[in-house]
């Protein structure tokens, strides 16, 4: 006779963030419509506000056509592109007031491909930047859990791509602590 295995909420959140292809799929477990209704509760919560929908975008290449200010407008249908020569483009994101977050979201064009093999985060820290995430491929969406970090300025290096990177958007999140 099989158990039924019904995991908590907390182990699907952390089974659905995770990156971790190692991870063992989700067959044969079944979630309870309480677990669901909690769960959507939950990421409402999450990603309710957007902290860089006021940064101020630099990119260190963009195509003339589009503008780095792009990545931070809440709109998926925009993008930045960097020139075709630019394979390891650098974004900036300024803050006129520290943000706090945990919850990192990237997202690629995916219409024009995915393209970013790599790509690092450093936060500014008592004026130098500082890595927090060094990470594979981005593609449709890509959310980092992050530890609380406070900050001023927010770097993204493209540290590989198979063309020049396409990025729809930017998103910082403070997920509650649970």
């Amino acid at each position: 006779m099989v158990e039924e295995v019904i995991p908590t909420i907390l182990t699907l959140t952390s089974f659905i963030f995770s990156a971790d292809s190692s991870n063992p799929p989700l067959n044969g477990i079944h979630f309870g419509d309480h677990d669901i209704i909690e769960f959507r509760r939950m990421r409402e919560q999450v990603f309710k506000k957007n902290l860089a929908l006021n940064a101020k975008v630099t990119a260190s290449s963009s195509r003339t056509q589009v503008k780095p200010a792009s990545l931070v407008d809440g709109d998926a249908g925009t993008y930045w592109e960097s020139t075709d020569s630019a394979l390891t483009p650098v974004i900036t994101l300024n803050f006129k007031k520290a943000v706090t977050f945990n919850r990192l979201l990237l997202q690629e064009y995916i219409a024009l491909g995915q393209r970013v093999k790599s790509f690092r985060v450093e936060v500014l820290d008592h004026g130098q930047y500082k890595e927090i995430a060094n990470e594979t491929t981005i593609g449709h969406k890509r959310i980092l859990l992050l530890p609380d970090t406070r900050t001023k300025g927010l770097r993204i290096t493209i540290t590989a791509a198979k063309a020049c990177p396409v990025l729809s958007e930017v998103q910082l999140f403070r997920a509650p602590k649970s």
